[in-house]
């Protein structure tokens, strides 16, 4: 069925019509409203983030830093894991307060372990290559279980 173009435009400004007159009366049934203002209308309220979140957030949409080359520790990067690792720490104690909002598998990602009493005290400087070795090895733990707990984290605060 083929429509005139006289009508399609007839039908165009039928609409443009009814939706300027509804939004007109729109407008004076909220200045007749005096618990909304115009800014609500413009700029819908943002959800504000938990406060648990503030503290990891800096560190949740960033790799998690690679401290090891072969034998080699990068001080810098050491210290920027001990932060996220100690800040994890403390944002997972308050998260698991929370458990009606997490799954099973969630409450069990975020209560892995992790290796934080060694990372106090491993300064990165040890030639020992048993150090090292056990160094790289809790490394290792500590970046697959940070993975799995900032996907519940951010899940979570998206939620919440």
């Amino acid at each position: 069925m083929r429509l005139s173009a006289s009508f399609v435009v007839a039908l165009m400004l039928f609409t443009l019509s009814s939706n300027v007159v509804a939004h007109s009366a729109m407008k004076k049934s909220r200045r007749m409203d005096a618990s909304s203002s115009e800014s609500e209308v413009l700029n819908p309220p943002v959800k504000p983030k938990p406060l648990w979140w503030k503290s990891y957030s800096r560190f949740a949409y960033e790799g998690v830093p690679v401290v090891f080359n072969g034998n080699i520790v990068n001080v810098e990067k050491l210290e920027m894991f001990k932060a996220r690792l100690e800040s994890l720490h403390h944002t997972r104690s308050h998260v698991l307060k929370l458990r009606k909002f997490l799954t099973l598998d969630e409450v069990t990602d975020l209560s892995k372990p992790l290796n934080l009493d060694y990372w106090r005290k491993f300064k990165g400087t040890e030639e020992n290559p048993h150090a090292l070795s056990l160094a790289g090895i809790y490394y290792q733990q500590d970046q697959s279980n940070i993975l799995a707990m900032d996907l519940v984290l951010k899940r979570l605060a998206e939620y919440l």
